[in-house]
């Protein structure tokens, strides 16, 4: 059956491709007729994680059609804006707790929210804020070494530093970033070179 869109609500995750997402994010509900039918079976599916944190999701197919009904809303970059300063900002806010006591609840936050955050150092590039981009991921380095993510973290640095402009403090601890997960990698050739911008920098 084809979906209408006068025929319900949808709720629109912040970034179309988000698989998933927890309540503490932000989200947009397009209201059609004012008939608030959320959360519908099938349409929405929630899903409860260890510790009791909800997270909720979308089959593929409604997430593509809730893109296209926020697209022609006319405010998808606003919301693609939101999406993407929410997880930077998370990315940020988990660096030191990737060291403390509540690590492991920290690794499997990000692990959860791996696409997104993803998603969100893409949009950074597309955007011409590439910057952005490189400070959070920067933060992400001991997550990707931890859960075995090394070329996916490494990859994400080595695409955004080059857009460094500035040598700055952010840039620095991205090289050391990336350094460090070379080093784990045992390219001891990068690891050197990451390291040495970073002392040059500072």
């Amino acid at each position: 059956r084809r979906l209408d869109p006068t025929s319900f609500v949808v709720l629109t995750t912040p970034h179309p491709e988000a698989a998933a997402w927890d309540a503490r994010q932000p989200f947009r509900v397009v209201r059609a007729r004012e008939r608030v039918l959320l959360p519908t079976p099938g349409l929405v599916r929630r899903i409860e994680l260890p510790g009791g944190e909800l997270r909720f999701g979308m089959l593929e197919t409604i997430r593509d059609f809730a893109g296209e009904l926020l697209a022609a809303g006319g405010d998808e970059a606003a919301t693609r804006r939101r999406h993407v300063a929410y997880f930077l900002t998370l990315a940020h806010e988990g660096e030191s707790h990737l060291t403390a006591d509540d690590q492991v609840q920290w690794l499997h936050r990000f692990e959860h929210e791996h696409a997104n955050l993803q998603a969100a150092f893409q949009w950074t590039i597309d955007a011409g804020e590439p910057e952005r981009g490189m400070a959070a991921a920067a933060t992400m380095w001991r997550f990707w070494h931890q859960r075995n993510y090394l070329s996916v973290g490494r990859s994400w640095l080595e695409r955004l530093l080059p857009f460094a402009h500035e040598q700055t403090a952010s840039v620095a601890k991205a090289e050391l970033a990336a350094g460090s997960i070379a080093y784990w990698q045992m390219d001891y050739e990068a690891t050197e070179r990451h390291y040495q911008k970073a002392l040059e920098i500072s």
